[in-house]
């Protein structure tokens, strides 16, 4: 009976064991070759998609993507409680059949490209630009395997924040499997 209470424990502590990466690594360096996976430069300091293992809490990059009429919605989140950081970062594309560029779709203004939900910036909701709304760069669609893979560049605004307001997202890769 006690070995089987110290192989339950054993087991379980290594499934909660976690790993912090080495943020010292070259962010040019990490390749997104594995499913679901997203990071981005937000005004030019690295980002990247990540949450710690919680059941029903956040994942890193979730979305949704329909082989029928090429819609594309990736919502990633960068959740560290231990940081107080609590980042989403979100990309919408429409009509995105096959492998080439794109233009990230704006809606009306009002789809969130960038959230922060602890007021860790003094705007922290940033919409899709209608006047420039981005691109995304489909470098992988492979249907069979539901595996998407591609880069993304775009500027978000806040219009109540004023003109200096713009946050550009810049040499932004991803995979997903949906």
């Amino acid at each position: 009976m006690n070995v089987l209470k110290i192989t339950a424990l054993l087991v379980f502590t290594l499934l909660f064991i976690r790993c912090d990466k080495d943020k010292t690594v070259d962010p040019q360096a990490v390749d997104p070759n594995t499913a679901n996976s997203f990071s981005c430069y937000v005004n030019g300091v690295y980002w990247e998609a990540q949450a710690p293992f919680t059941w029903g809490g956040d994942v890193p990059l979730d979305g949704e993507y329909d082989e029928s009429t090429g819609y594309l919605g990736l919502h990633s989140v960068n959740s560290q409680s231990d940081n107080n950081i609590y980042e989403y970062v979100n990309l919408y594309c429409f009509s995105l059949l096959n492998v080439g560029t794109f233009d990230l779709h704006s809606g009306d203004g009002t789809l969130k490209g960038y959230a922060d939900t602890k007021g860790n910036h003094i705007c922290n909701v940033s919409y899709h630009d209608t006047l420039n709304p981005g691109t995304i760069n489909i470098t992988k669609l492979d249907k069979s395997k539901r595996l998407i893979q591609g880069t993304f560049s775009m500027t978000l605004k806040n219009p109540d924040c004023g003109p200096d307001s713009l946050m550009y997202i810049t040499n932004g890769k991803f995979m997903f499997n949906y």
